[in-house]
């Protein structure tokens, strides 16, 4: 007799980040940020009516920014070594503070980069002035001995670099040259990174994002790109910071179109923070910024801009207590990328990365030379408040994509009575494997998976309430059948 199913609905008012809320910070910790971010932060805060949590994260990614590889973290990661280059991502409403809050606390950056700048082509203009004179006093030498010409020629001198390593609303194929150009470090810092977004997204691109460049350039590996128009550009060691600030509605239209955004690694990648969720008014409160933090902060930023102009490098040493903490952080997420968040497990796979690069950050902003249990902790702490933020952001854009296969799922599940092999959806549905394991991860309630002689099914729990009740006894499900 066939079985008669009725459609199941989800809770009212359900939506996918509130599966995960439990399991992450969910106010910012702004008490583990370092005294001197907290002090800058606060005062700009009062002064300008700036959300904190943006304050907090904007004051690491300028940092990241500044220092670039010139300070590395040994013993954090195992045997692996860790630079000071974040990726941060910014999202906010608009008129929520961005751009200002970036503008105040990368003003001295941006000041220091367009002196250089300015001094560089200065120097540039010079050396073409000395060489026309020496072109021009050679040619009216005439016929004089090559021991006369050959003291008249000019001198080699050295060879000039552009300082300049700040990049905004550049292309991956601009920032490929920039390092190139220089040394391979780049600071990538835009406050309205929609459009950069939408092209890292595959905009202009027939399949697939543009990721490869960014992806390398936080590893560290190597990058190699042939253009016709620009020849080919060879980046050993590459070292990106990125900060970049965008609004809610053009995150979320990214993350639903470009499924390989979060798939290719590259969102997992960021430190995700965000603005309040409604605009501050204005108090009319006339309060000044407090000049001794200010100008504390400005000499910390000139302070490392001169360290790594110089090529200055620096050993931070994260003590054994840090390493376990490091340690243990890792775990935790592995647990969870193996369980409950198994469906935004990309989200989660560089978290201790990304700790122990946010605490060589906290170590120069402490002025320390040593990472230790606090400084692990406190980083470990801002990580998992920004994991929380990824898997509300990401899960807010992944809801429809989501929805969808699921529905399309469960529409084939009740016209073949609730249990439908794995393979079958894949080729008549084209809803593979992996997706089918994160459905029924992410609603464990609706569906339920089981193990049979010829593979692995999909069971729909309002018909089969108890899924292992008729599984015989150690089978095994095919290997077509698994996830990866």
């Amino acid at each position: 007799m066939e079985r008669f199913i009725t459609k199941t609905t989800l809770p009212p008012d359900e939506v996918l980040s509130e599966i995960y809320t439990k399991y992450y910070e969910q106010e910012c910790p702004i008490g583990a940020f370092p005294h001197i971010i907290q002090r800058v932060a606060r005062t700009v805060h009062e002064a300008q009516n700036l959300p904190m949590e943006f304050l907090c994260f904007i004051a690491c990614g300028i940092l990241s920014g500044t220092v670039g590889k010139s300070f590395r973290a040994y013993n954090a990661v195992n045997a692996y070594t860790q630079d000071a280059n974040l990726y941060m991502l910014g999202l906010g409403a608009s008129s929520s503070g961005k751009s200002a809050s970036a503008k105040i606390l990368g003003k001295r950056l941006l000041s220091l980069e367009m002196e250089a700048r300015l001094e560089y082509r200065e120097k540039l203009l010079k050396k073409k002035s000395a060489m026309t004179k020496s072109i021009d006093a050679f040619e009216k030498l005439g016929e004089s001995s090559s021991e006369e010409k050959k003291a008249e020629e000019p001198q080699e001198d050295e060879k000039l670099e552009d300082p300049s390593f700040i990049v905004m609303n550049a292309t991956s194929e601009a920032i490929a040259q920039k390092m190139a150009e220089n040394g391979g470090t780049v600071f990538s810092l835009c406050a309205e990174a929609r459009s950069l977004l939408a092209i890292v997204g595959g905009l202009y691109r027939k399949e697939g994002d543009d990721t490869e460049i960014y992806n390398s350039g936080w590893s560290g590996e190597s990058i190699r790109q042939d253009r016709i128009s620009r020849g080919v550009a060879e980046i050993h060691k590459p070292c990106l910071s990125i900060l970049w600030l965008v609004q809610y509605d053009a995150f979320r239209n990214i993350m639903v179109k470009n499924e390989n955004f979060v798939a290719s690694g590259f969102a997992g990648r960021f430190l995700f923070f965000r603005g309040p969720k409604d605009i501050p008014i204005d108090k009319g409160l006339k309060i000044p910024l407090d000049k001794n933090v200010m100008e504390d902060w400005d000499k910390m930023i000139t302070a490392l801009y001169e360290f790594r102009r110089n090529k200055g490098f620096q050993r931070i040493q994260a003590t054994p207590e840090a390493a376990e903490i490091f340690r243990k952080f890792h775990n935790e997420q592995v647990e969870l990328m193996n369980n409950e968040l198994k469906s935004v497990q990309e989200l989660l796979g560089k978290a201790r990365e990304n700790a122990a690069r946010l605490a060589i950050i906290f170590a120069i902003a402490d002025e320390t030379e040593i990472i230790d249990g606090r400084i692990a902790e406190n980083a470990c702490k801002v990580i998992k408040y920004s994991l929380y933020n990824a898997v509300e952001f990401y899960t807010s854009g992944l809801l429809v994509r989501l929805e969808q296969r699921r529905e399309k799922m469960e529409s084939i599940l009740r016209k073949k009575d609730g249990r439908v092999r794995i393979s079958y959806f894949q080729q008549f549905a084209k809803i593979f494997p992996d997706e089918i394991h994160n459905i029924v991860a992410t609603f464990p309630n609706l569906y339920a998976l089981r193990k049979e002689s010829n593979g692995t099914y999909v069971l729909l729990k309002e018909v089969y309430p108890d899924p292992e009740a008729e599984k015989a006894p150690g089978e095994e499900a095919e290997d077509d059948d698994m996830p990866f």
